[in-house]
């Protein structure tokens, strides 16, 4: 945390609101940059039942937490995508996905949706889709392309 708040961006990140899914003030937070989507220990709240950061929006400076369910997402979209495949040859080939590196890959249907962007739609939802991490996209061993997560959809 101590290199974090030493750089320009963590300058930014002071004490903000924690904050429910309906917007409710549970808690404060000494700057989102310490949280992470999936992240339980170290809020400093007390509930009835265990919550989790399920988002985090550095615009208003507010850390949101919720149950695991909402912890989960049935889609992304990606931006920066490189491709390695041309994507238009991609239509309709099974392909996975990984969001994390020690995560398996999962199928998924992957559409571009711009020159440097695609719209990632998992068969089944994942957990912790988080913005700001990379996705990487295969058909079987190979990877086809890959990029940053922009936005998780439940």
């Amino acid at each position: 945390k101590s290199f974090i708040s030493s750089r320009p961006e963590g300058e930014k990140t002071g004490e903000g609101d924690i904050v429910n899914a309906t917007g409710e003030i549970v808690g404060r937070h000494k700057g989102y940059v310490g949280y992470t989507i999936g992240q339980r220990k170290g809020l400093g709240i007390s509930a009835p039942r265990p919550l989790y950061v399920t988002g985090i929006d550095p615009e208003l400076n507010r850390v949101i937490v919720g149950e695991k369910s909402g912890l989960y997402a049935g889609s992304l979209t990606a931006m920066n995508v490189n491709w390695y495949a041309p994507p238009e040859k991609l239509e309709g080939v099974s392909l996975t996905a990984r969001i994390r590196s020690r995560a398996p890959d999962v199928p998924a249907i992957v559409t571009a949706t711009g020159e440097r962007e695609a719209k990632v739609e998992f068969m089944e939802p994942q957990l912790s889709v988080t913005p700001g991490q990379a996705v990487v996209f295969y058909h079987d061993d190979f990877v086809v392309g890959g990029g940053w997560i922009d936005k998780a959809y439940e």
